[in-house]
């Protein structure tokens, strides 16, 4: 399981009982013959702070089960429905650099989704991605017309 009490996320096989993973062939040159990925579902609180330390518990918790990538939801930052313009921040804010730093803890690449403020303001709904060396590596932004 990964998570917390009361909060855990299973690493599995899809279907269930399904054989892990394992490839028709050997993996081109440059990549990986398999990745284990921890979807990591977790209750999302309109405050990013206790949802920051909810990331970094499974981050820890996917490191111990050997993922190489852990999967958060889109909101991660703060739940919809919750005041989105006030928890917006830029990407290298408090919560961006958690986020990097639970990457690098954990050694573990994660994708999350977070809110950024857009220049007209509205907010951006954006994904971001961190190696596990903690290095932001791509960041998609969307946003609702």
């Amino acid at each position: 399981m990964v998570g917390s009490p009361g909060h855990d996320i299973t690493l599995r096989a899809w279907p269930p009982g399904a054989a892990p993973f394992t490839p028709a062939g050997p993996a081109p040159a440059g990549y990986a013959a398999g990745m284990r990925v921890a979807l990591c579902q977790l209750p999302v609180s309109p405050d990013p702070a206790i949802n920051l330390g909810r990331v970094r518990e499974a981050m820890a918790a996917a490191a111990r089960q050997r993922a190489d990538l852990a999967v958060f939801p889109e909101a991660t930052q703060a739940r919809f429905g919750s005041d989105l313009r006030a928890v917006a921040e830029p990407l290298d804010g408090g919560f961006g650099a958690g986020l990097a730093e639970a990457a690098r803890s954990a050694g573990v690449a994660l994708v999350a989704g977070v809110f950024e403020p857009a220049p007209d303001g509205r907010v951006y709904n954006t994904t971001v991605g961190y190696d596990g060396a903690g290095e932001r590596v791509a960041a998609y932004r969307k946003i609702h017309l």
